[in-house]
């Protein structure tokens, strides 16, 4: 739909991209005439920045998405599996997959069914409690189109609405496939506990001629640990830059509406209530999607880190040093869990997600409780 699966024929692929790409730099391009041809009040420029924000977000996920290789890889780590109590382990996090996957679509299309509700409020509420006029219909961003908005006031919601139901789209599908990557990252990891743990649990302690059969069996978690591995360091390799520009556009985007949502707040009687709602659905939804990215994140960490504890709580002790040996390669690797990192530094984790946003919202407080305090 959004041009960027890669087995679609190539033609296809090429002129959704462009109509993707027209219509984001259209989009931004009338946020920024707006602040141009406008004199630049700070009311202005709080309105226009979280929507020109997020227009660069869905770009940023759009032009970063690469996904050929790692589908591939999932597919050959998929077709290695047979045993059934594995592929168990694989459909449940499957099923976890859907449940996300369930989640954000609802929350998503909630989202375009309010923003269209909003828009029209004033037409359902003339029908159900009229006025001597009409009330008159605003637009839901400050832009500039160079024509009479009152007049074109329906072509300029449609292009409008397009552009935020294509640009949620990239960004529900984008964030779909990052998170089945990273749920695929936490199954494999889980069937090799799996695997170490049965491994260790069938034996009491080894005879001579069962030494040969373990040790190929340790060598294929080995083998299997480091592939693993690798796939995540091509998450990362394919993920990390875009990580942070999207982790500084959405500490953005949040401060400056949670500030808009407090200012209006302080003059609640001035407020416009439509102005407010969309304020509260944005801060809400906002969290939610990047709490359900970076959850699966945290996941990731915790199935790589458990890989160090099975293999040190296990029988080890029992094995030949030869075997041992094997054992020490998995757990020197595993001393570092693996996880998706913004620029290689700032690792994708609740601790960062709840750090972040904290001091976000410490720092909006101390403003607004200076403002209040300047006001009263």
């Amino acid at each position: 739909m959004i041009g960027q699966w890669p087995y679609c024929n190539f033609t296809i692929r090429f002129l959704v991209r462009m109509f993707v790409c027209a219509l984001l730099v259209s989009f931004a391009y009338v946020q920024i005439a707006k602040l141009s041809t406008s004199k630049c009040t700070f009311d202005l420029i709080v309105e226009v920045i979280p929507p020109l924000t997020i227009c660069f977000l869905w770009a940023t996920k759009y032009i970063t998405c690469w996904i050929k290789d790692l589908l591939r890889h999932i597919k050959d780590d998929l077709n290695s599996i047979q045993i059934t109590e594995e592929l168990k382990i694989i459909q449940n996090f499957v099923e976890k997959g859907r449940m996300y996957g369930i989640f954000l679509i609802v929350l998503i299309y909630s989202s375009i069914c309010m923003f269209i509700l909003i828009i029209f409020w004033p037409r359902i509420f003339d029908i159900i409690i009229p006025l001597n006029e009409s009330r008159p219909l605003q637009q839901p961003f400050k832009t500039e189109y160079f024509v009479d908005q009152e007049k074109y006031f329906f072509p300029i919601i449609t292009h409008i609405f397009v552009v935020a139901f294509v640009g949620l789209n990239i960004g529900l599908a984008t964030d779909l496939l990052f998170i089945a990557f990273l749920l695929h990252g936490c199954a494999m990891f889980t069937v090799l506990e799996y695997r170490l743990e049965n491994m260790f649990d069938s034996l009491i302690k080894p005879a001579p001629n069962d030494s040969d059969v373990l040790s190929s069996k340790v060598a294929n978690c080995v083998e299997r640990h480091k592939n693993i591995v690798e796939f995540v360091e091509m998450i990362n390799s394919y993920y990390t830059s875009s990580c942070l520009v999207q982790l500084v556009l959405a500490v953005l985007i949040l401060t400056v509406v949670l500030l808009r949502l407090f200012e209006r707040l302080t003059s609640i009687h001035d407020a416009d209530m439509a102005e407010l709602t969309v304020c509260v659905i944005h801060v809400t939804g906002h969290l939610f999607v990047v709490f359900l990215n970076i959850f699966p994140a945290q996941k990731l960490l915790d199935c790589s880190e458990s890989i160090f504890f099975k293999v040190y709580c296990s029988c080890w002790y029992w094995v030949p040093v030869k075997i041992q040996k094997l054992l020490l390669m998995i757990m020197k690797r595993s001393i570092k869990p693996c996880g998706i990192t913004a620029a290689g530094r700032w690792r994708s984790s609740l601790e960062m997600f709840a750090k972040v946003y904290e001091t976000d919202l410490l720092r909006i407080k101390n403003r607004m409780t200076f403002l209040l305090r300047f006001v009263y």
